[in-house]
């Protein structure tokens, strides 16, 4: 059976207390915020950067402040008697295990945003600290308990895991899972859960997939009599695999006692409100200076307009376009053209769509997220299926299709991986190797406290979202569930391209 595993049993024992938290503040102000973050009960080490100008602040906390944070902030910590998780009392701290990783940073969190004005809340008041330049970074830090989950997430393990985990549904392979659980939270292991359990289901897609397209090549014929069969197939996996995630998904839920499970509200650092009384219970609750009508006038309406002018411009572009010429060529051409413009405006709709959610001024981050999912989902389903669409049901041609689904999948399917895991990955290792040689030259002197761990943190190039990713995956499902029987090769595509992604975004981050 499945079992459910604790940082601070699973992770390193024995060694010296790691920082939590870092602050990266101009040198010449670092003594001012210091003295700032000490009255929040935190304790702090300062170390100096590469960089002359800059000072970094670890933060370290005690275990009486976590507890202390947590009974104010009403968290839940799993309790060892009963095995489910409960609000944490201290009366019976000894009955709980450790908090997780997640809920630390969130006390963190809570801690500097009650002392310091780390953002700025309303344009009335004077500037934070970031709007003066003093402070130019935060973050939380990873602790020594990654070591465990770099390890079995190894070149030599990957494989591995994913056969036996997937395959055989070895439960003692679930490990790497509910290790990401303990570390990352309940919303990064489903993911990789629900990305892992699908991509190995494309490899039973892919068996058929190659078969029809070795006939397809043989016959010099796309519209294949076995089409016909391979689109049966294609209907009864789809089927069985969302029936068979839904008893996955049901075995963690009920492993990570997560049934009737609410996320308590995070509340956003930009959250823009002003102290009212509740005339019912006398209590002074926050309200926002943006009423929900207005927002959807505003922001919403006008978003939805210009996302689909967007998309009917390029679509109608392309249409006459391939309406000029229908040669193979230029069908190749046409669709690899269109495959940019798709990741193209994907992009730039994806980051107008952050910036108006930002400003629909959300107290909750789950409020926010659900803004940003309608909003990008939407957007991209039209966005990325129309001209297939057109060409299936208005056309009715199948070798455009083809033709359409190659250049438009592979070009999406190469620039995705470039962007989540090449650049990433490049990125750090040029910013590691710089920073290599900048304290290989400072390695004499004495005088300056660097901190190689926090360098390399500081320069880490992070571009981890778990929803712009679930988004992709559901786009790539899409393609091959509608319109792979018209060219069926595009699986085993994605699932080569999924294998590395799984593999090569969390060693990125990690």
């Amino acid at each position: 059976m499945p079992y459910e595993i604790n940082s601070a049993e699973w992770g390193p024992t024995n060694q010296e207390q790691k920082p939590e938290y870092l602050f990266i503040v101009i040198k010449s102000k670092c003594k001012d915020f210091e003295y700032e973050l000490r009255r929040a009960e935190l304790s702090v080490k300062r170390y100096d950067s590469v960089n002359p100008e800059l000072s970094y602040l670890a933060v370290y906390v005690k275990d009486s402040v976590y507890k202390k944070t947590a009974m104010a902030l009403n968290l839940e910590a799993e309790n060892r008697k009963y095995g489910f998780m409960m609000e944490y009392k201290t009366c019976n701290k000894e009955e709980y295990y450790s908090f997780s990783q997640r809920q630390k940073h969130q006390m963190i969190e809570y801690l500097t945003a009650s002392e310091l004005d780390l953002m700025k809340y309303f344009s009335h008041l004077t500037n934070s600290y970031k709007d003066n330049k003093i402070l130019i970074d935060y973050f939380p830090l990873h602790d020594l308990f990654k070591e465990d989950i770099r390890n079995l997430w190894g070149r030599g393990q990957f494989l591995k895991v994913f056969i036996t985990w997937f395959v055989f549904a070895r439960t003692d392979q679930l490990l790497p899972i509910f290790l990401l659980r303990s570390y990352f939270g309940e919303k990064v292991a489903l993911y990789y859960s629900w990305v892992t359990f699908y991509t190995g289901f494309l490899a039973y897609l892919s068996i058929p997939g190659v078969v029809l397209s070795v006939f397809q090549l043989s016959s010099m014929k796309i519209d294949h009599p076995l089409t016909l069969f391979y689109s049966l197939f294609v209907s009864i996996w789809i089927t069985l695999m969302n029936q068979m995630w839904k008893r996955r998904e049901n075995s963690l839920i009920h492993f990570w006692n997560m049934h009737d499970f609410r996320v308590k509200g995070i509340e956003r650092l930009t959250y823009q409100h002003e102290l009212d009384i509740n005339e019912r219970t006398g209590e002074v609750v926050k309200q926002s200076f943006i009423r929900s009508s207005i927002r959807k006038l505003f922001f919403n309406l006008p978003m939805l307009i210009f996302g689909l002018a967007l998309v009917a411009a390029a679509f109608i572009g392309f249409r006459v376009w391939s309406s000029i010429s229908s040669s193979f060529e230029n069908s190749i051409l046409i669709g690899s053209i269109n495959g940019i413009s798709i990741f193209v405006l994907n992009f730039i709709y994806t980051f107008i769509a952050r910036k108006l959610t930002d400003l629909e001024n959300y107290q909750y981050q789950d409020q926010w997220e659900n803004s940003f999912i309608i909003k990008i989902f939407g957007f991209q389903f039209v966005n990325c299926y129309i001209s297939l669409f057109a060409i299936a049901f208005y056309d009715a041609n199948i070798e455009s299709i083809a033709y359409f689904l190659g250049s438009i999948f592979v070009v999406k399917q190469f620039l995705t991986f470039v962007i989540k895991f090449l650049v990433p990955y490049s990125l750090n290792f040029i910013k590691l190797r710089i920073l290599n040689k900048k304290l290989f030259a400072l390695r004499n002197d004495e005088k300056l406290r660097i901190n190689k761990e926090l360098e390399e943190e500081y320069n880490r190039y992070e571009s981890a979202e778990q929803i712009t990713d679930y988004c992709e995956m559901i786009i790539q499902l899409g393609y091959l569930t509608m319109f792979s029987s018209a060219l069926p090769i595009c699986v085993i595509i994605a699932f080569i391209r999924n294998l590395i992604l799984i593999k090569g975004r969390l060693s990125v981050h990690i």
